[in-house]
């Protein structure tokens, strides 16, 4: 009879452990997950960070590039008003813009049709040889694209605009290499249109500034157009295909 007592101690006291254990157990796990949890919130938000500081700062390296294009160009645009006259020195004005900014492949300058007596169209374009910018040689031509400069939209826009505005990408070029314009209408002394000058930036300059910015180690950054189309991407097939509209409704409806 005297062993009862002790079988019921024992299967207390292991019933006790266990219970301790169990318990120990428990708080251990919710410790583990409380900080599992805070570590993770913190890892993201550390994350976060880095990325908007990583597109911060290429945006900043894009708009500094962007500023100093608009400056150059500003520059030779206070020296040609009133110069307009003399259509061969277009040319000069043309190469000065290109070599005051290593980031300008090409200018243009183009007058309106009537502008000269002849009533002829006028445009003296220059750009660098194969659009490198370590490239020194330039080349000068009297057309830009395929079709006539007065139905090509870096001409259009800024006179219809009547202000100086940075253009969609094109790859109508003597080179095939997309560039991005910014163009200016040109004024005579009453401030009538008479026609625009218009500097080309390689987009192929600002692509590899935008792949190279990693927002984390499996991210990427893109660079988009005014009506949402990709101008960067590492996918190929978005560039001539997709847009960020169509996208996000393909991944909604990829969703459902």
């Amino acid at each position: 009879m005297l062993k009862w007592p002790k079988i019921i101690n024992k299967t207390l006291s292991v019933k006790l452990s266990l219970m301790v254990v169990c318990e120990i157990a428990l708080l251990l796990f919710v410790a583990l997950a409380i900080m599992f949890y805070f570590a993770r919130q913190t890892l993201k938000a550390e994350a976060m960070r880095n990325g908007e500081q990583t597109l911060e700062s290429t945006v900043q390296h894009i708009d500094n590039i962007l500023l100093s294009v608009e400056q150059a160009t500003g520059n030779i645009y206070w020296n040609l008003l009133g110069k307009t006259n003399n259509r061969e020195r277009m040319f000069h004005y043309c190469q000065t813009v290109i070599e005051s900014n290593p980031y300008i492949v090409g200018c243009a300058i183009a007058m309106n049709p009537n502008f000269y007596d002849d009533k002829k169209p006028f445009m003296a374009y220059v750009h660098r040889k194969g659009f490198n910018n370590e490239s020194e040689e330039l080349v000068m031509a009297k057309a830009f694209g395929g079709k006539p400069y007065t139905q090509q939209t870096w001409y259009t826009e800024p006179l219809t605009e009547g202000h100086a505005c940075w253009m969609e990408p094109v790859k109508d070029t003597p080179n095939d290499e997309a560039v991005t314009c910014f163009s200016l209408p040109l004024y005579n002394g009453n401030w009538k249109p008479i026609g625009v000058l218009s500097v080309d930036v390689s987009l192929a300059l600002l692509s590899q500034i935008v792949l190279d910015a990693k927002p984390s180690a499996n991210g990427y950054s893109t660079l988009l157009g005014k009506n949402g189309a990709f101008l960067v991407h590492p996918d190929p097939v978005k560039l001539s295909h997709e847009t960020v509209f169509t996208q996000c409704e393909s991944e909604a409806i990829s969703s459902l």
